[in-house]
């Protein structure tokens, strides 16, 4: 619907919905159509539409379809399991999923409050330098500290703010990119998805996010120190 005013008709379109990895996911089957010679040029596109500032339920219901909702109270076992708090106003519930992970983690390796606030002004500095960010104020990592409270150990700073987005992408063989003509291109080294397995919360070795980099450095041909 969105493409065909734009004349983009008579092709093999699918849409991709797979939460947070949904850019990701439509990326690597347009990589994988390549592959397959099934297409030389393909298009990836990205839009979400987040905010509705007269209707707040909306946007609840939108974080809330991120996790089990025929679970809850198992949703809210997990945040208790790994110290967290149960879920407040005027947060999405994956402040709270994530506050009880960065505990966790802070729990098991020593990580500070500082070392996430580090992270956070390191990410509006440099959003401060891109024309097209969102929020392009710089901050210090004593301004993020002192921002206002959400859920400990996070900061509004530290949080990511509800938005609307669009991006898009052509990812093409290289035949179609002579097809092209175009001059500059960005080789995809590596694109990898995989999915949470049973493990202990403090399993860190089987953690998704480290075996999901662990395959991608592999068929990148390099190693996870560089």
């Amino acid at each position: 619907i969105a493409l065909r005013r734009l004349g983009i008709t008579g092709v093999p379109i699918a849409n991709v919905e797979n939460a947070c990895a949904s850019r990701s996911t439509a990326l690597l089957q347009a990589m994988n159509a390549i592959r397959a010679g099934m297409a030389e040029i393909t298009l990836v596109v990205g839009a979400e539409k987040m905010v509705f500032p007269d209707q707040p339920e909306r946007v609840a219901a939108a974080f809330a379809g991120g996790t089990d909702v025929h679970d809850r109270d198992g949703v809210l076992a997990y945040i208790e399991s790994m110290g967290g708090e149960p879920p407040g106003p005027g947060r999405s519930l994956f402040m709270d999923l994530y506050a009880a992970q960065a505990r966790a983690h802070m729990k098991r390796f020593g990580t500070t409050q500082e070392d996430f606030a580090r992270i956070a002004a390191k990410n509006h500095t440099h959003g401060s330098m891109n024309e097209r960010a969102q929020y392009r104020t710089p901050l210090t990592v004593e301004q993020v500290m002192a921002d206002k409270p959400v859920v400990f150990p996070f900061t509004r700073a530290m949080c990511a703010p509800v938005s609307d987005g669009a991006a898009a992408i052509v990812v093409c063989s290289e035949s179609g990119l002579r097809k092209l003509g175009a001059r500059r291109a960005v080789r995809v080294r590596a694109c990898v998805l995989r999915s949470a397995s049973e493990r202990a919360a403090d399993d860190y070795a089987n953690h998704i996010g480290r075996r999901t980099a662990l395959a991608a450095y592999e068929i990148a041909g390099v190693s996870g120190s560089e």
